[in-house]
C-alpha cells in the first residue's frame, strides 16, 4: 500500500488533521548542564531527565497548576550519579516510584516520593548505553550483552539474567510493559526477545543505524528511529511489510507514543520535533524550535505522559529547559476511544489493523544467545527470568512479585488452584470459603471476610491477593492495616506538602491501588470510620465518576470508572486529572467479630460493594485435627506427663458444647499461640500442663472475651474457674482480672455461678 507524503493528506483524513491541536502548556528549568531525554515516572507524577555532567534532574509535577500558554519556571531536585558521563535514566514502579539511572557501569536506584539517598543496583561489568523497565524487572544495555535485573531480590541475586548480543553499535532499550518483549536497536536493526521464551529470539533488518526505540502503550506497536532521519514502524504478529514514516533531515534521537496510542512523536539531534498520527502514518504538525545555540548538536529525546496527551521535549536553543506540549483532539467532533477497552474504537481490535505493516516473527534470525547467570556463587541451578523452577509451572516469583503483565479483562480465578495455593501457607479452610471468595471476585466483587480474631481471615486475603499477582490478574498487592485516623486524605488523596515549593495534590492508598490495577487487602477495616474515611468511594464502587476539589496541572482531579458511557461534561481520560479505576481492581478486607469492641461498623452503603464471606473457627473435627498436630510438635520437648495434662485441659477449653466456644469461639491461632508459649514456659520449671495452659490463656485468651455481654461473661466464667483451671494460680488471676474489668457486674453475680 503506497504510504502518504509527509505533511499531505489522503482524502478523507483532512478533517482529521484539524483535529488535532499541540499547544504549549509551560517550562521547566534549574539545571546547570545540557539536558539529554525527558522520562515521566510510572504514575506521571514526577519528569526526570538526565544531563550531561552526570547529574539527574527531577521535577514534582504534582507542584504546578498548568494550563495552556502559562509558562513558568522551577527548580529541579538534582541527583548526583557520581559519574560525569550522561547517565541513562528508566523509570520503575518497585520497590516504590522511583527512576534507576547508570553511573557508569552501575545501577542506582532513587526513589522520588521523599529524600532518600540512591542505593546500588548492581553493577552490568560493562559501559551502560541504555535502560529499560516493564516497572517490575530492569535491563541494561552494555555493549554486547543485555542484564535483566530484579530489584526486589537480595544483592547477590538481582542479577537474575544476561542475553549477548550479536548486534554492532548497541545504541537503545526498550521493554514493552504490555507485552514482555525487549527491543534493542543497534547497526543493522533491531533485535527482538521475550526474556520468558529466549530461545525465539527475532531479527529485524534496517539498512540503516536505528538510534531510537519506543513501544506503543499497548505494547504491540514499535517505533524505530534511524540516522537517516526515518522512523519504521511495525505492528506485532503480523506477516507484512513495515512502514517507513519519513520527514526528518537528520537522526532521529528519540520517538514516543502517546498514552492512547493515537499519536507518534518524534526528535532529531537538530532539534525538530514531529507529531504523526498512527492511524494513517501521516505527519500532521511540526513543533516550532530554534536552532541550538550551545555550539554542541543536540542529542535530546521526548516523552508521553503515561496518562495524559502531555508530551515533554527538550529545548534545543539552550537545552537546559524542558517544554511541555499539550497534543490533543477537538473532543467537540471526535470521540477518543478507550485504551485497552475490548469493544470500543481504539481498544485491543482496532489496534491490531490499525497499521498495514507487521513485526516480522520471533522466528527470524537467531542472532541472540542466552546466558544463565547463577544465582549464586557456585550455583548454577536456578531458573532464569520467569522460567520455571523445577517441578512448578509458575512464573519464578509469581506468588510475590508484581506481575510483568496485568490482565485486562475479565477476572477467573480458580477455585482449586486457589486452594491449593492457600493451603500452601498453612490454612486449613472448607472448601466452601475458598469457592465463595473466587466466585465473589470473578463476579466483579470486593471481599470481606468476618469472622473472629485468630481464624486466619488476614492470612487468607493476603494469598488471595498473591495468587492473582501470580496469574496476572493484578500487580503487586498492597496490604494495610486500617486506622481509626484515617481520613479521606489518607485513602483517596488530599493536599499535601512537596519539597520547598508549596503543596500539591497527592493519591491515598486506595486511589493509587485502583488506577494501578493494584488489589488492596486492608486488614480490619472497622477500625476505619467509612464516612470519613472512604469519603466518595462507594460512589466510584458503583460505577459512577466523582470529582474531587483539587486539581492537576490545572484539570481537575476526577476518579472515572473502567467502563461509563461518554458524555460532553466528561473528562477525557487522556487528561491530567483523570484517575481510572482499572477494570481488575478489588479490595480484600478484613473484619473481626468482637461485638461492642468495634469501634467503626461498616456503613450499609460500604457494604453494599462487598461480598461478606464467613471464616469461622474450623468445624469441631478439623480444629481437633490442627489442635492434634501442634500437640504432637509440643510433645517432642515436653514431659510425657506435661503433655498429656495439657492435651486433657485443652480439650476441656474447646470443647464446642461449653459456654467458651458457643460465644466466644477462639481462633486456631490464638491456641496455637498459647500452646507455643507453654513449649517455652515448660523449658523454665517444670509445672503440670493445666496450669501452664491457665497461664497462656491469661496471656494470648483472655483478651478475646472482651465486648462480651453480662451473661456470656458470667457462663465463660464459671466453665474457666471450675472446669478448665481449677485450683489453680492462673485460675484465681483470671478470676480477679475478669472481676477488676467489668466492675459493672456486682461481686455477688460472680458468686453466684
Amino acid at each position: 500500500m503506497p504510504l502518504p507524503m509527509p505533511g499531505a493528506a489522503p482524502a478523507g483524513l483532512a478533517e482529521l488533521a484539524s483535529r488535532i491541536s499541540i499547544s504549549p502548556m509551560g517550562t521547566l528549568s534549574g539545571v546547570s548542564d545540557s539536558l539529554i531525554r525527558p522520562q515521566w515516572s510510572t504514575n506521571g507524577r514526577w519528569l526526570a531527565g538526565s544531563c550531561h555532567g552526570g547529574t539527574i534532574a527531577v521535577w514534582d509535577m504534582a507542584e504546578l497548576a498548568l494550563g495552556e500558554l502559562s509558562f513558568f519556571s522551577i527548580y529541579a531536585r538534582i541527583i548526583y550519579s557520581g559519574d560525569t558521563s550522561p547517565a541513562a535514566v528508566t523509570p520503575v514502579g518497585v520497590p516504590t516510584v522511583g527512576f534507576v539511572f547508570s553511573a557508569g557501569t552501575r545501577i542506582h536506584y532513587v526513589p522520588v516520593d521523599g529524600d532518600e539517598a540512591a542505593s546500588l543496583v548492581g553493577d552490568h561489568d560493562g559501559e551502560i548505553a541504555a535502560l529499560a523497565s516493564n516497572h517490575r524487572y530492569l535491563a541494561s544495555l552494555g555493549a554486547d550483552t543485555v542484564q535483566i535485573w530484579d530489584p526486589l531480590a537480595s544483592p547477590m541475586v538481582r542479577k537474575t539474567a544476561a542475553f549477548a548480543v550479536d548486534l554492532p553499535r548497541c545504541r537503545d532499550l526498550a521493554w514493552s510493559a504490555a507485552g514482555g518483549c525487549i527491543a534493542v536497536a543497534g547497526d543493522g536493526g533491531v533485535m527482538l526477545f521475550d526474556p520468558r521464551h529466549p530461545s525465539l529470539p527475532g531479527h529485524v533488518a534496517i539498512d540503516d543505524e536505528v538510534c531510537s526505540l519506543a513501544w506503543s502503550a499497548h505494547g504491540n506497536v514499535l517505533a524505530a528511529g534511524t540516522r537517516g532521519g526515518d522512523i519504521h514502524v511495525w505492528e506485532r504478529d503480523r506477516e507484512s511489510a513495515r512502514q517507513v514514516l519519513r520527514g526528518h533531515q537528520a537522526p532521529i534521537s528519540g520517538v514516543a507514543f502517546s498514552c492512547d496510542d493515537t499519536l507518534l512523536a518524534s526528535t532529531s539531534v537538530n532539534g525538530e520535533v514531529q507529531i504523526w498520527t498512527v492511524a494513517d502514518g501521516c505527519r500532521r504538525h511540526e513543533i516550532p524550535e530554534e536552532l541550538s545555540a550551545t555550539g554542541r548538536a543536540p542529542s535530546t529525546g521526548l516523552a508521553f505522559h503515561p496518562g495524559a496527551n502531555v508530551l515533554a521535549t527538550i529545548d534545543s536553543y539552550d537545552q537546559l529547559t524542558v517544554r511541555l506540549w499539550s497534543a490533543r483532539m477537538d473532543e467537540s467532533r471526535l470521540r477518543l476511544p478507550v485504551p485497552g477497552v475490548p469493544g470500543e474504537p481504539g481498544g485491543p481490535e482496532a489496534l491490531t489493523g490499525a497499521l498495514p505493516e507487521a513485526l516480522p516473527s520471533a522466528r527470524g534470525s537467531a542472532r541472540v544467545r542466552w546466558q544463565h547467570v547463577p544465582a549464586a556463587p557456585g550455583d548454577d541451578r536456578g531458573p532464569p527470568l520467569y522460567g520455571p523452577p523445577e517441578g512448578d509451572g509458575q512464573p519464578m516469583g509469581a506468588a510475590s512479585a508484581e506481575a510483568t503483565d496485568v490482565h485486562v479483562g475479565p477476572v477467573d480465578l480458580s477455585a482449586e488452584a486457589l486452594h491449593e495455593h492457600v493451603a500452601r501457607t498453612g490454612l486449613i479452610l472448607p472448601a466452601r470459603i475458598i469457592m465463595q471468595t473466587a466466585a465473589a471476585l470473578n463476579a466483579r466483587k470486593h471481599v470481606l471476610f468476618l469472622g473472629p480474631p485468630g481464624t486466619g481471615k488476614t492470612t487468607l486475603a493476603r494469598a488471595v491477593a498473591e495468587f492473582a499477582a501470580g496469574a496476572g490478574l493484578c500487580g503487586t498487592p498492597l496490604c494495610t492495616a486500617a486506622s481509626a485516623d484515617w481520613t479521606a486524605r489518607d485513602t483517596i488523596g488530599g493536599l499535601v506538602p512537596h519539597s520547598d515549593h508549596g503543596l500539591g495534590f497527592s493519591p491515598g492508598l486506595i486511589l493509587r491501588a485502583m488506577s494501578t490495577g493494584r488489589w488492596l487487602v486492608i486488614d480490619a477495616i472497622d477500625r476505619a470510620d467509612s464516612e470519613n474515611a472512604f469519603g466518595d468511594l462507594s460512589t466510584v464502587m458503583a460505577g459512577h465518576p466523582v470529582e474531587l476539589p483539587y486539581q492537576i496541572a490545572g484539570s481537575p482531579v476526577r476518579v472515572l470508572p473502567p467502563h461509563r458511557t461518554r458524555d460532553a461534561t466528561d473528562i477525557m481520560p487522556g487528561e491530567l486529572g483523570a484517575y481510572v479505576v482499572h477494570p481488575n481492581w478489588r479490595i480484600l478486607a478484613t473484619m473481626n467479630i468482637a461485638g461492642q469492641a468495634r469501634p467503626f461498623p461498616m456503613s450499609a452503603v460500604m457494604l453494599r460493594h462487598f461480598a461478606v464471606i464467613d471464616v469461622p473457627p474450623p468445624e469441631p473435627a478439623l480444629y481437633q485435627q490442627l489442635v492434634d498436630a501442634w500437640l504432637d510438635d509440643a510433645g517432642s520437648v515436653l514431659p510425657a506427663d506435661v503433655s498429656e495434662s495439657l492435651a486433657r485441659a485443652l480439650a476441656r477449653l474447646l470443647s464446642p458444647d461449653m459456654p467458651l466456644m458457643r460465644r466466644r469461639p477462639l481462633g486456631p491461632a490464638v491456641v496455637q499461640d498459647m500452646i507455643t508459649y507453654v513449649v517455652e514456659r515448660a523449658r523454665m520449671g517444670s509445672e503440670a500442663g493445666e496450669a501452664l495452659l491457665g497461664e497462656a490463656f491469661l496471656v494470648h485468651g483472655a483478651s478475646q472475651l472482651e465486648g462480651l455481654g453480662r451473661d456470656d461473661l458470667l457462663a465463660i466464667h464459671r466453665h474457666l474457674t471450675t472446669s478448665v483451671f481449677p485450683a489453680t494460680a492462673a485460675g484465681r488471676l483470671l478470676d480477679a482480672r475478669m472481676r477488676a474489668l467489668h466492675p459493672e457486674i456486682p461481686s455477688g453475680a460472680w458468686s453466684e455461678w
